[in-house]
């Protein structure tokens, strides 16, 4: 794997980094990647972004890198997300992939990084291995959850998936998100996953300073995105259980986007976006 840092009197490596979302956001995906990028030297690094909203300029900067954007269509509504899809793998994805294939050549790059956190990502994914240049990816969220949570059907679920598999398999270097879906794609894809994990570094930890809540109800805190939606349920209905025979009730506090579908929400619980 080709990394920012290089030996005296060599060229720097030059990394063309492929990202779907807003770059300028403070969600999780670009506090990950701006930490990432702060490590680069000045003129290693290129992105191209798939944004799901017009673009009013297609250059600008990030971080002081060059910064080129793609405005795409994307949905998560049942139906419509696997209309927009499809219509985006047959329409968009090949555009996109020239597009990335002539930057490659413009900027002299020696590796696309592409982040596979969507399922538009994955498609280009797919048409970008074996061309141009060297192609490594990370893995934050599993395709299978990826399919659930945009509520695909069947066939476009499928595809998808092969196209996950075809990436990961091809891919220099597939970096993950924890040990455990290391070990879960060595075993399902035979790949080597190297777990990359976002953490704070010791010497900024703090020691926190709220008070106990003392002895009113129990304060439950769920801060992330909601994933397993079974098991969400599952405690909601316990914690309903409980608070219908015990005298200290449970309340949650919920810090994130709660999803729309498929999920169970108390009236006790707080909603903070």
């Amino acid at each position: 794997m080709i990394t920012p840092g290089t030996s005296a009197g060599a060229r720097t490596p030059k990394v063309l980094l492929v990202a779907h979302g807003d770059p300028h956001s403070n969600g999780v995906c670009e506090l990950f990647l701006r930490d990432l990028a702060a490590h680069c030297e000045p003129g290693s690094l290129v992105r191209y972004t798939m944004i799901d909203a017009p673009v009013r300029e297609r250059e600008s900067t990030w971080l002081g890198f060059r910064s080129v954007s793609r405005g795409v269509e994307h949905s998560a509504r049942p139906l419509f997300s696997t209309l927009t899809h499809r219509r985006f793998c047959r329409r968009a994805a090949p555009e996109i992939a020239a597009d990335i294939v002539s930057l490659v050549r413009e900027e002299r790059v020696d590796l696309i990084w592409i982040i596979l956190n969507s399922p538009n990502a994955i498609c280009l994914a797919d048409r970008l291995v074996d061309q141009a240049a060297p192609l490594v990816v990370t893995v934050w969220d599993d395709a299978e959850y990826l399919a659930s949570s945009h509520y695909f059907d069947r066939w476009t679920s499928h595809a998808m998936l092969r196209s996950f598999t075809r990436v990961l398999q091809r891919s220099c270097r597939v970096a993950v998100a924890s040990d455990g879906m290391a070990e879960l794609y060595a075993s399902k894809y035979n790949v080597r996953g190297i777990p990359l994990i976002h953490g704070i570094h010791p010497s900024l930890w703090q020691i926190g300073t709220a008070s106990s809540v003392g002895k009113g109800d129990y304060v439950v805190g769920f801060a992330g995105s909601l994933h397993c939606k079974r098991e969400w349920n599952a405690f909601l209905a316990a914690v309903a259980d409980w608070n219908r025979t015990e005298a200290r009730r449970i309340r949650i506090r919920f810090i994130g986007r709660f999803p729309r579908f498929g999920v169970s929400a108390l009236p006790s619980a707080r909603l903070l976006e």
